[in-house]
């Protein structure tokens, strides 16, 4: 079975700031395509900010 995936960036910022919002609505956007949240990964952290991520990337697969 071939899946495929999406991976879209969501600045920490938005991400806190939007929390009730901001990625319930991304990923209600995308679960109308058919996509499947798998995953949110924070690859960076912010030298200066103590530990804190500058992004978190949103994983979603698909069957093909």
């Amino acid at each position: 079975m071939h899946r495929e995936k999406k991976v879209p960036q969501m600045a920490f910022r938005e991400f806190v700031e939007k929390a009730k919002e901001g990625h319930h609505r991304l990923v209600d956007e995308y679960a109308k395509e058919g996509w499947r949240l798998v995953q949110i990964f924070s690859p960076s952290v912010s030298a200066s900010g103590g530990g804190i991520p500058d992004y978190f990337e949103l994983i979603f697969e698909r069957k093909k």
